[in-house]
């Protein structure tokens, strides 16, 4: 199925129109060194360099135990307030501050955990969740499942404009 962009899930009526839709994709998709793009607005920084820009998608990889989850903590935690939380600062636009945090390792017990120390770390309550937050845990689904449900949650959300997937 392809991802339409009115966000419709469509199949092509036949393999000729399969082509010409794959045909019309990678033309637009192309890149020459002549082409010139503005730049995105820049939301998430650590000290000084920019991470992350408005629109694009990123992950955060690494070798077990290298402290992902509790750098992706911080970021979240930046981004739901504003501010710098550690090294991170974050800045998004005031209608565009939907986070969707998407854990597929972890238990409900510990992304709850995850959950609490990135309230604490952006100085919120823990006894109110946050308006501008939703927190998947996919640990018990088959990984096909994982990333229709992702995929599923970013369409489905509509104020979503941050969404970090972890793994």
């Amino acid at each position: 199925m392809k991802m339409e962009e009115n966000n419709k899930h469509v199949q092509p009526n036949s393999k000729e129109e399969g082509v010409q839709r794959l045909n019309r994709i990678l033309s637009e998709s192309l890149i020459k060194a002549t082409d010139t793009y503005k730049t995105p607005p820049q939301i998430i920084w650590v000290d000084n360099s920019s991470i992350a820009t408005l629109g694009n998608f990123s992950a955060s990889t690494g070798k077990a135990k290298s402290k992902k989850t509790f750098n992706v903590c911080a970021i979240v935690a930046a981004a739901m307030t504003g501010g710098t939380v550690l090294n991170y600062s974050a800045s998004l636009p005031p209608e565009k501050r939907g986070i969707l945090y998407v854990d597929t390792e972890q238990s409900k017990f510990h992304c709850k955990r995850m959950l609490s120390r990135t309230l604490r770390l952006a100085g919120l309550s823990a006894e109110v969740h946050p308006a501008c937050l939703e927190f998947l845990c996919l640990r018990g689904f088959a990984t096909k499942d994982r990333l229709k449900k992702i995929e599923e949650a970013i369409y489905a959300v509509s104020y979503t404009h941050l969404t970090l997937p972890t793994n």
